[in-house]
């Protein structure tokens, strides 16, 4: 396993003559921030974290006869119990481009760094920065739980990749056990980006003499296995490497679930993992389903708990009876009534409600939950997750870093409803817990004196 911190710093994307001086876009500047934890020693952890930016969402200035720009980079690591901080790193990530025409919107610029953490509960915080304009930027916080490896067969997190190849074809740095390993921490897969996921995963203390089962489950938002691969390994050492893909393309766009699980002859799982990934393929076109279809085939397998937290993430959606009425439900057969009905309304924007499809609810949940979850909450829990999950993706997003006259706040934009709204988070104990304190929109919390939640 590489130790060192290594960086892949500069991207060159060749396209025709240059046109302009300078390059600035109104879109929102974003980063993917993805880490899987791998076995290093008795005492500690290897956690790698990864890291995607879109070129095409940075400022840049014309220099020397190209255009150059750059995103500030920012890893924190804090202990969680006492936060005290053990790694905190900021380093300048530079771009240079020929023109700015960005033939290939999708092109990505992806990295990754690796730390030796003792064993503990630790907090991630990662954020990137438009260097040229510092206020657009953006950020993800994760919880981490570093442990001893069981002394059984158990298995690493999966590091979901854009492609593994046995010999190296990009940087020396996506190097891994022989392979290079190419990270996606987009998560997304389809046929505009990658139609194959690639997954990487070592595998603990097998024994030799046996042979194992490695089951492949693509799982659609209802926990359905949609497509399965299966392949029997006979390993040569105690700890291996395995790794696998699945051609993803030809389902529906929505989130998904790829686990892979490692059993015995007689089919038992002895461990596995499982990670959230996102698809996006827009030549399968969606059928809108009725309320008994959806009751046949979007909830049948759900569990009563699984049917209960699906209605309390959806709560933001729902009107008061509904929500009294499904607290008075107790079996699975109700529940799933009641969630058919409930999302046909929904969805037909009944009682004057904001439309939106199940699968589109489904594909914000998994976002929010990556973006702003934190803090013993899930992302959906938070007050940017609500308003992102209500209200969909903002417009603009204008993003101010701490300084000595203000705490951290970000303001979103929606110019499409209601004539133009925003939305006001302020960062009020400086560790990415933003939370509301005014809203333009009617039925938000009102607040004209805002300003002095920043002091």
């Amino acid at each position: 396993m590489k130790k060192a911190i290594l960086f892949f710093l500069t991207v060159i994307l060749f396209a025709p003559a240059i046109f302009a001086q300078q390059y600035r876009t109104s879109a929102p500047f974003t980063m993917n921030a993805e880490f899987a934890r791998f076995r290093y020693d008795s005492v500690s952890t290897y956690v790698e974290v990864y890291y995607g930016f879109y070129p095409r969402l940075l400022s840049y200035n014309l220099a020397d006869s190209v255009f150059k720009g750059a995103a500030f980079l920012t890893t924190v690591i804090r202990r969680a119990d006492t936060s005290k901080t053990v790694v905190n790193e900021r380093l300048l990530v530079p771009f240079t481009v020929a023109d700015t025409i960005f033939r290939n919107v999708n092109a990505t610029f992806v990295t990754q760094t690796g730390y030796v953490l003792p064993f503990g509960n630790y907090v991630l915080s990662v954020s990137a920065a438009d260097s040229l304009m510092p206020s657009r930027q953006d950020s993800v916080s994760y919880s981490l739980k570093l442990g001893p490896v069981p002394a059984v067969t158990s298995t690493s997190d999966l590091e979901l990749c854009s492609e593994i190849n046995n010999e190296s074809r990009h940087a020396k740095l996506f190097e891994k056990n022989s392979l290079e390993v190419v990270p996606n921490p987009s998560l997304v897969y389809g046929v505009t980006t990658h139609p194959v996921s690639f997954y990487y995963m070592e595998v603990y203390n097998v024994n030799t003499d046996s042979t194992y089962t490695v089951k492949e489950d693509l799982l659609d938002g209802s926990n359905n296995v949609v497509r399965q691969s299966v392949k029997n390994q006979k390993y040569t050492a105690r700890n291996v490497v395995d790794v696998g893909m699945m051609n993803v393309s030809s389902f529906p766009s929505g989130r998904y679930q790829l686990r892979v699980s490692v059993c015995n002859q007689a089919g038992n799982d002895l461990s596995g993992a499982t990670k959230t990934i996102f698809l996006n393929n827009p030549h399968i076109k969606q059928q809108k389903a009725n309320p008994s279809a959806l009751n046949a085939t979007e909830f049948a397998g759900m569990t009563s708990d699984e049917l209960s937290d699906e209605f309390r993430e959806a709560q933001y959606y729902a009107k008061a009876d509904e929500t009294k009425r499904f607290k008075q439900l107790t079996t699975q057969e109700s529940k799933r009534d009641f969630l058919a009905r409930f999302w046909s309304d929904v969805e037909n924007g009944a009682g004057g409600r904001m439309s939106i499809m199940r699968g589109e609810f489904l594909h914000r949940i998994g976002v929010a939950n990556q973006r702003y979850h934190g803090f013993g909450k899930d992302g959906w829990q938070t007050d940017r997750g609500r308003v992102y999950l209500v209200y969909g993706e903002p417009d603009e997003v204008e993003r101010f870093p701490s300084s000595e006259n203000s705490k951290p706040y970000e303001v979103w934009h929606y110019y499409n409803i209601e004539s133009g709204v925003e939305f006001d988070f302020v960062d009020r104990s400086g560790f990415g817990n933003y939370i509301l304190v005014n809203s333009t929109k009617r039925g938000e919390n009102q607040d004209d004196g805002w300003q002095r939640f920043l002091q």
